[in-house]
């Protein structure tokens, strides 16, 4: 028997009898960038956010850099999503809620809050 849906989530494609569809075929802006989080509740793909948001991800932070046996890169990714997320589609906020609670966790877990970054990400984040 055929299966009539597909899903492949490292290439973020997907196939609906009998056509494929690519993550940029139709889907909102908000639906690519939660397609973009991986399992754990990181952000891990730099290049594809940046391009997906059109802007340019700023450098890790120094105190962020100083905590011990952490992802930064990916932790840094996932704090600037979630502040996008809470300023540029906060009335949409019912669609990635969960999602956001999933990564806030795993921030939380490596003592990190968004309160920490959130004056340093209003002067660096600039959406086109």
């Amino acid at each position: 028997s055929k299966r009539l849906i597909e899903l492949d989530y490292k290439k973020i494609t997907f196939s609906v009898a009998p056509k494929t569809y690519r993550i940029e075929d139709g889907f909102s802006q908000l639906t690519k960038l939660i397609w973009l989080q991986d399992v754990k509740g990181f952000w891990r793909k730099k290049s594809e956010v940046s391009s997906l948001l059109g802007i340019s991800i700023p450098a890790v932070p120094e105190d962020l850099l100083k905590k011990k046996g952490l992802p930064h890169d990916e932790i840094w990714l996932t704090i600037i999503v979630l502040y996008i997320l809470q300023t540029h589609f906060k009335d949409e906020k019912a669609k990635w809620k969960l999602i956001a609670l999933k990564a806030t966790s795993l921030l939380k877990k490596g003592k990190i809050t968004m309160n920490d970054y959130e004056k340093v990400l209003q002067t660096l984040i600039r959406l086109p």
